[in-house]
Formats: C-alpha cells, sequence, structure tokens
C-alpha cells in the first residue's frame, strides 16, 4: 500500500496532463445542477453521426475558439476508481501554444510545473532533485483528440447526444455526453457555450459511477498574464535541463519495427478500439515505441523499450508480474519494459495484457 501511495502523484499528474491534452479548453466547477433546457433546444436528442448541427456545432467551437481563450483558473484533477487520488493546479493559458499548469497539491508533486509550447512539452520535476525534461511533440497534439472525436461522431461509431446545462463559476455549460457503441467507459463534457472552453470532464464507467474527473473551481477569462512564464527559461533557471526526449509520428508499426532493437507488440482490444498513432520517442539505444487506441472516446497507451541487462535481472520473479493500478499497468516481459495507461476498466487493461504476453 506504502508503494501506490509513492506512486499515485504520479498518476495523477499523468492523469491531469491526459486531461489537457484531450482539448487545449479548460474546466472549471461550481456548484449547481444540471438545469432544464428552455424552449426550442434540441437537449436529449441523439446524435448518431453528423446529423445533429447543435452538438457538432459545440465540438467545432471547443475546437476553434477554445484554444484561443485567455484564462487563469484553478483546477482540481481527480482519480476516483480503486484509491481515490486528488491533485490541484494553476492553470494559465495565453492563447493557442501557450500554456502552463502549477502543481499545487498533493505536496509530493507541489512546485512541479508544465508547459505546453508549439512543437515541445517542458516539465520540470522537484523529485528527486529539480530538473527540467523537454519532449518534442507534434504541433496538433493538443487538438488532434477532439479531431478524433468528430471523425468518429461522422463515422457513426460513438453516439453523442446533449444532455442539459449547468452553470459552472458563473458561466452557462452545455453537456454533452460521448459514448461508443460497446460497452466501454465513455465522457462528459461541459463546454462554456460562449468561448468553447471545456469547463468540466469526466470519464464514467458502464455503471453510471465517475472514474476520473477534472474541472476549475474557479476561472478568469481577463487575466494579467506575463508572457514570461511562458518561456522555457522560466524553469531553467530553477533547475538544470534534463537531454531533450524527442517524440516522432511514424506512418505505421512497421515502420517503427526498422527503427528499434525489439520485436513491437500490439494489445488484445475489443472493438471499436483501433490504432490511431505510432511514435519513436527519445533516441539511440533509449529509444521507446508509445502506440495509441481510440474507441472514439476513451485512449489508451502503449510504451515499449528495450531494457539493460542490469535492469532485467533487477526484475526477476514477482516484478514480472504485471503492476495493475487505476489508469495504468506496468510489466517486463523478457528484455522490454511495458506501460499500458488509459481511462478503461480493469478487465480491458487485464485483456490487453494477456495479448501481449
Amino acid at each position: 500500500m506504502e508503494g501506490m501511495a509513492a506512486r499515485m502523484p504520479r498518476v495523477i499528474v499523468a492523469l491531469a496532463i491526459a486531461m489537457m491534452t484531450l482539448a487545449m479548453p479548460s474546466r472549471c466547477l461550481a456548484a449547481g445542477t444540471p438545469s432544464s433546457p428552455s424552449d426550442g433546444q434540441d437537449t436529449g436528442n441523439q446524435l448518431s453521426g453528423a446529423g445533429s448541427p447543435r452538438v457538432i456545432r459545440l465540438l467545432q467551437l471547443m475546437l476553434s475558439q477554445g484554444p484561443r481563450a485567455r484564462y487563469i483558473g484553478e483546477q482540481t484533477t481527480r482519480l476516483l476508481e480503486g484509491e481515490i487520488a486528488e491533485s490541484r493546479q494553476i492553470v494559465k493559458h495565453a492563447g493557442p501554444g501557450r500554456e502552463r499548469i502549477e502543481f499545487m497539491a498533493p505536496p509530493r508533486i507541489r512546485g512541479e510545473v508544465m508547459l505546453n509550447l508549439p512543437g515541445k512539452r517542458l516539465h520540470l520535476r522537484m523529485r528527486p532533485r529539480p530538473r527540467v525534461v523537454e519532449m518534442n511533440v507534434p504541433l496538433d497534439v493538443q487538438i488532434r483528440p477532439i479531431r478524433e472525436l468528430l471523425l468518429a461522431v461522422r463515422q457513426k461509431r460513438i453516439v453523442v447526444r446533449h444532455i442539459g446545462q449547468e452553470q459552472i463559476a458563473g458561466r452557462i455549460a452545455d453537456i454533452i455526453e460521448a459514448k461508443p457503441l460497446a460497452s466501454v467507459p465513455y465522457k462528459r463534457l461541459w463546454i462554456d457555450r460562449e468561448t468553447g472552453v471545456r469547463l468540466r470532464y469526466e470519464t464514467v464507467d458502464t455503471s453510471g459511477s465517475v472514474i476520473a474527473t477534472s474541472y476549475f473551481t474557479r476561472i478568469d477569462y481577463t487575466p494579467d498574464l506575463a508572457m514570461s512564464e511562458f518561456s522555457p527559461a522560466s524553469l531553467t533557471a530553477k533547475a538544470p535541463s534534463a537531454p531533450a526526449m524527442r517524440a516522432d509520428a511514424v506512418a505505421s508499426v512497421a515502420d517503427a519495427q526498422s527503427k528499434v532493437g525489439f520485436r513491437i507488440r500490439e494489445p488484445l482490444l475489443p472493438p471499436p478500439f483501433r490504432r490511431t498513432g505510432v511514435w519513436l520517442v527519445g533516441s539511440g539505444d533509449a529509444v521507446s515505441v508509445a502506440i495509441t487506441y481510440s474507441d472514439g472516446v476513451n485512449t489508451l497507451r502503449l510504451t515499449q523499450r528495450k531494457v539493460g541487462p542490469a535492469i532485467a535481472r533487477l526484475r526477476q520473479g514477482a516484478a514480472r508480474e504485471p503492476i495493475i493500478r487505476p489508469g495504468a499497468a506496468h510489466w517486463l516481459s523478457g528484455d522490454v519494459l511495458f506501460t499500458l495507461s488509459g481511462s478503461v476498466r480493469r478487465p480491458i487493461i487485464e485483456k490487453a495484457i494477456r495479448g501481449l504476453r
């Protein structure tokens, strides 16, 4: 249990990043109950494809206008499946490609800072020593998941509907529910109808229980932002910079296979999950392969890399068995280390692991 407690802050950091990556828009939360729709709204009209202009319009607003909004707010991210974990962040957004996330709690990750900039992500980590890790990422990495969601709607792979409105921190938000056709967890999005900013986000399991959420407790759309806070120098001044970690998209698994010295494995996933991207992360002997899968709503990420003989020997016996915790699993098979992460049910993760071992 102590080992789990030590790992949970890193899990919640990953969850916060994943929440932000679904779209550059933000989330906030205030007390309130979803209101009944006013006359003339098509709330509750189910949408399976491009036939619902209202929902498509809201998603497109989130894609086009949300990233342009300027704001500062306090955000809470909670993992509610298994051991409950929570973190708080200050989010500063200065427009497209200018986002700063400052982690305030829990104590283990307090002081960490994430910068999302055009083509790169920098992460100031405070433990075990202050250091800045830099990753080069594609320019569209922030909005790609929204495009995937819109594509899934148009291809009728998911059912999306408008289920109501809610006042969030003084803002009127439209609530969108997106469900894959299969019995898997689904999403709810609260979208600011004026700015396109996503105000709240939930992952809901098939029983209707919320298993992960991220929301703002306050938000200010007229912030006084210093552009110096969005400069890499604002992080490197606090810690020596670690070597840059490069992430390059490749055309296929076969293309990635030709560039690594180990056999790439893929998991068994139920339909409608499909592969959405293949990445080479790092370089030289430290290169790893990351493959993403999506059912149009949920996303899974499988990372695999070869480890040295010394590390492989340290992970003998029980250490080779998968360590599964809410939202993530990792294990060693031969001399390859696997990590599987995503907001899906444990049975799906376990099935994926069985297909890889």
